[in-house]
């Protein structure tokens, strides 16, 4: 008869609290328990402690518990070295509780799966360490719980507390049984992202959460995946589409769904009350604030940083701010989410001093801790680039979100119930998923039979044109010229135009255009911050090509590494970014250069097309607002602007008319050069729309304004050729390059493009001969 103590607090059990499984759980992360090794049975133990049936409650004087003994009981084994209670599957915790398996172990203690006997279902018992701190923590946490219990009257926000009792010296917390926790449920799907409409869910969700523990003033601090559980541990199998070019042995042809989308919070062990001293560290590194590592004070807003995080790992499938040490994480802050403001900075605490340099700039890369860490931060794309790459639909809305809850500022933070009104959570129904119709979805597709192709929310994958740079390596110009992606008729679309011939042609019209109208907009540009024409598509890169790019990145990126960041090593590396079709990454390092040269007014063009060209038209008609608005005359923008809009399939009349406009202001102020820029661009535009002969119209008025200029006759020798007329079209050419001069710093550039669109054009004519045939 072994003599031991316990204290039950018994809370009411309610019906709702139940919840039918159809499937055992699955283990999860708990490893298979070593197969039981010959029971050692110490004697009976009557410490002084126990004299007089009172057993004191270790960090709680004042609690006294009952000494019985009771029969039945599993022989007592001693703690392990770590004050984890030690147990056989198949003993009992009071004879109430069998333990049935381990579903995890933490700092905390241990979470055994067990049989409750007396409502006969299964429960999850947090079984804290016989540590005094730990056993002060989880009365905390009980205290939390009950006050949590008391206020949800549906239980469905966090998780319940059924009793807690202590039993040898272990506190042991009865919860309701949950499914597996958000980052079980990445990690065994490969770290493959939910779907969108289920991001939105499972967010909402969250911040509903939080919202009420911030009402009863109740902080929780600790937020992250692994304390987010699903209610149920069922899951379908889907057709994963950005995976069907991986070999299927490996799995990668499908992803796990989770059956029902219901979570609940878990561990309330840090949880704080508003007006508790604050400790000076809180959250799990990943998802810790700016304000708790600056030192600045911490309070409800730190729990909204986190699920910033926690929702970019969710659409994502990783972890936003991968990093162990403060001073990188603070660098990844200022990639991601640009520079923290001064202000904050000048309150941190003397603990963040040595981050910082000249006041308010962070010491970085200078004090970096190694190469490493160099790369681990360079990587990170910022936030609107990062959550493009994976969400199709919804993704301003998300980023708007996520730009307000990770706010450097925890003033300016968004509020949980003010992130519930998000745009992100408030669209129209058919935009969105509720929890109920997540339900009869997956009810519908087991009720197939069989698994049917379906697309929920998957990122598409724009397919660009490949690139090829057409100039010489001796050739003056440096830079990679990028394919003007066809674009959408603005006319309402006849038979004529549903043909294969009529969008060929389009396209073709498209990419000449910027051969002609647009390249040579401006002789003084640089030719990468415009589009400019490719030849015909090249037949795919050999496998020696595609390495050789590779190296080439590799060792221009080690470079960057190593030196401090210079202007031609990043243009260099931004060109061979291009060149591999790593648009979003290009992105990145324009971004770098932007910042080493904030008065180049090229590199915010040149961003602004890439995003054109990579599907990314928002962002590029924002990129290209932004430069009107501080310059209104800058010809290269409104040229972007016509390629985003036509890309879009928008009506350009609205862009027409503002170039008209800014033609009258070039008269205005006699800004001749600017005007026939304009005019150029005008000119452009009745192309796309189909319109060559006023086009043509407009490239005469041109010329005999100013015969020396040598654009015009381009235009018009391409215009020409696509309509066939060879003899016209040489005859415009010819006149064109005997005006070039000899000179030019472009002239080979430009040759060696007229050489490729004459070329594409007339392949474009033959293959459109032979469709007609």
């Amino acid at each position: 008869m072994i003599l031991e103590t316990r204290r039950n607090v018994e809370f009411p059990h309610r019906n709702v609290d139940k919840r039918p499984r159809k499937r055992p759980r699955l283990a999860w992360d708990a490893p298979p328990l070593p197969p039981p090794s010959t029971v050692f049975h110490p004697p009976l133990y009557y410490g002084p402690e126990f004299t007089g049936g009172l057993v004191p409650s270790f960090g709680y004087p004042n609690m006294f518990y009952n000494g019985l003994p009771r029969q039945g009981s599993p022989p007592w084994r001693p703690d392990d070295k770590d004050g984890h209670f030690s147990f056989v599957v198949g003993d009992t915790l009071t004879p109430r509780y069998q333990i049935l398996s381990k579903m995890g172990e933490g700092t905390f203690g241990q979470v055994l799966e067990c049989f409750d006997d007396k409502h006969k279902e299964a429960v999850a018992i947090k079984v804290i360490r016989s540590v005094p701190k730990y056993r002060e923590a989880a009365m905390i946490e009980i205290d939390v719980l009950q006050r949590l219990a008391r206020h949800d009257v549906g239980g469905s926000r966090c998780v319940q507390i059924r009793n807690w009792f202590d039993y040898r010296n272990h506190i042991c917390i009865v919860f309701e049984k949950l499914g597996p926790s958000l980052y079980d449920f990445l990690r065994k799907n490969s770290y493959r992202s939910f779907p969108i409409d289920l991001v939105r869910e499972l967010g909402r969700q969250l911040l509903e959460s939080v919202a009420y523990m911030h009402d009863l003033r109740l902080i929780h601090t600790d937020l992250k995946p692994e304390n987010i559980l699903l209610v149920s541990s069922e899951y379908i199998k889907i057709p994963d589409y950005k995976f069907l070019s991986r070999p299927t042995r490996d799995g990668s042809y499908f992803k796990n769904l989770p059956k029902s989308s219901a979570i609940k919070l878990i561990d309330f062990g840090s949880t704080t009350l508003e007006h508790q001293d604050h400790s000076h560290i809180v959250s799990t590194r990943h998802y810790r604030a700016p304000e708790v590592i600056l030192g600045v004070g911490w309070n409800y807003p730190c729990d909204l940083w986190s699920i910033g995080c926690i929702l970019v790992e969710l659409c994502s499938g990783e972890a936003l701010f991968q990093t162990h040490e403060n001073l990188e994480h603070l660098a990844m802050m200022e990639r991601v989410l640009g520079p923290l403001p001064p202000q904050m900075v000048l309150r941190a605490d003397r603990r963040s001093d040595r981050y910082f340099r000249r006041g308010a700039k962070l010491d970085w890369p200078e004090a970096a801790t190694s190469r490493d860490s160099l790369k681990a931060v360079w990587k990170l794309p910022r936030l609107p680039n990062l959550i493009m790459q994976h969400v199709d639909h919804s993704a301003g809305d998300l980023i708007d979100l996520l730009l307000g809850l990770l706010r450097y500022d925890p003033t300016e933070r968004l509020k949980a119930r003010e992130a519930l009104n998000h745009p992100f959570f408030t669209r129209s129904r058919e935009q969105t998923i509720s929890l109920t119709e997540w339900t009869r979805f997956i009810s519908m597709m087991e009720s197939l039979g069989r698994l049917q192709p379906f697309h929920l929310s998957f990122p598409k994958h724009p397919t660009f044109a490949p690139f090829r740079p057409l100039i010489r390596p001796n050739s003056s110009f440096k830079h990679t010229p990028i394919k003007a992606s066809s674009s959408k008729s603005q006319n309402p679309i006849t038979p004529l135009q549903k043909s294969t011939p009529f969008r060929l042609f389009k396209s073709t019209c498209i990419t000449l255009t910027t051969a002609a109208a647009l390249l040579f907009v401006n002789l003084q540009l640089k030719p990468a911050a415009i589009a400019a024409p490719v030849a015909p598509p090249p037949s795919t890169e050999s496998k020696e090509q595609h390495v050789t790019l590779e190296e080439e990145e590799r060792a221009l990126e080690e470079h960057l590494t190593t030196h401090l960041p210079d202007v031609d090593s990043l243009r260099s590396l931004m060109e061979v970014k291009i060149r591999s079709r790593k648009l979003t990454e290009a992105v990145e390092v324009v971004d770098r250069l932007i910042k080493l040269e904030p008065e180049e007014p090229e590199w915010p063009v040149l961003k602004a097309n890439i995003f054109t060209y990579s599907g990314e038209i928002d962002s590029a008609k924002a990129s290209f607002e932004d430069i009107l608005a501080k310059d209104p005359l800058r010809v290269e923008a409104y040229h972007g602007l016509v390629m985003a809009y036509s890309d879009a399939g928008l009506d350009l009349n609205e862009v027409e008319s503002r170039i008209e406009e800014a033609m009258l202001r070039c008269k205005k102020e006699n800004n001749h050069n600017d005007f026939r820029d304009f005019k150029l661009l005008l000119a452009q535009i009745r192309v796309i729309d189909g319109k060559h002969g006023e086009a043509l119209k407009l490239y005469r008025e041109l010329v005999k304004e100013e015969p020396a200029d040598f654009r015009p006759y381009l235009c018009q020798g391409v215009i020409y050729t696509l309509l066939k007329k060879k003899d016209k079209a040489e005859e415009q050419f010819d006149k064109f390059r005997e005006l070039v001069p000899e000179n030019h710093p472009y002239r080979e550039y430009f040759m060696e493009n007229l050489i490729a669109s004459k070329l594409f054009s007339e392949k474009t004519q033959r293959e459109m001969a032979g469709s007609e045939s």
